[in-house]
């Protein structure tokens, strides 16, 4: 197997990976990609993705990604990739491993339009969850964000509360929360907008590209579910901090499918946006 960091045109005899992650892990993506070659019999190729736009243009074939950089895929360039395979970790069961998303939020009236505006704010946080910081230290390509200020408050309510009043920039709230707020506060809903969603799923998703042939795309997914039996990669998983490999189509998977496919079928009647940056809340 190949492990290059450039880009090349893509060939029907190859399989182009890419990863959009942080290089910590990046031997883990190698190993899963050498597996899928060897139980595929299909060479590979393991590439630092430049760009989401790789899957619309036909320069990847699969791809190695957290859950907000594949909501951001799925808002651009819609259909272009689909999510096959999700990391369990270990200790964790199936049943817990269901994601949550936050919507970050501002004032309708609010000069900030996206998430890179918010070294400009005053940001709420509340006690009990993971910070939004943490998140951009995850991301491939995004540098800590330092907030012009930050406020703690006791509860997501509280931080709500003080978006609306003026008193703090910008807050993240958890999206059936908001939604939630949204429909038994109409009133709430044409004071706020939505900038950003993010989530804390474990990474990496892998997702393959739309053009891929069907039975292709089974066999790669099979691979990697099964992938945890060899002993050797296995253990290569585990020291990646995956346990295996669960199918999207699983139950305790829905949540996260739901939610990416409501970036582009949000249901009627239509609840916030939350998965859509840059829509307006009402």
């Amino acid at each position: 197997m190949l492990f290059l960091s450039w880009r090349q045109p893509m060939n029907d005899t190859t399989l182009i990976f890419e990863t959009f992650l942080m290089p910590t892990l990046y031997k883990t993506y190698q190993y899963i990609t050498e597996y899928i070659e060897r139980v595929l019999h299909i060479p590979t190729l393991l590439l630092n993705g430049e760009g989401l736009d790789d899957f619309e243009g036909g320069y990847a074939d699969a791809g190695f990604m957290s859950a907000n950089a594949y909501l951001q895929l799925q808002s651009l360039y819609p259909r272009s990739a689909e999510l096959i395979a999700m990391p369990l970790q270990p200790g964790e069961h199936e049943q817990d491993s269901s994601p949550t998303f936050f919507d970050i939020i501002v004032r309708k009236d609010s000069g900030l339009t996206s998430i890179s505006d918010l070294e400009y704010a005053t940001w709420a946080y509340h006690v009990g969850i993971s910070q939004v910081e943490d998140w951009f230290r995850d991301e491939q390509g995004i540098l800590p964000i330092q907030f012009h200020n930050m406020v703690e408050t006791p509860s997501q309510a509280q931080s709500m509360r003080s978006v609306l009043d003026g008193k703090v920039d910008a807050s993240a709230i958890e999206g059936r929360l908001l939604e939630l707020a949204w429909r038994n506060s109409p009133h709430i809903a044409t004071q706020l907008r939505v900038i950003g969603t993010y989530s804390y799923t474990a990474s990496p998703l892998v997702v393959l590209a739309a053009h891929l042939e069907p039975l292709v795309k089974d066999r790669v997914q099979k691979a990697l579910l099964g992938m945890h039996q060899d002993p050797f990669f296995a253990q290569q998983l585990r020291e990646g901090l995956i346990e295996r490999f669960h199918p999207v189509s699983s139950m305790y998977s829905q949540p996260l499918r739901r939610s990416i496919e409501g970036v582009n079928n949000p249901p009627l009647p239509m609840p916030l946006n939350t998965r859509q940056q840059g829509i307006g809340i009402g």
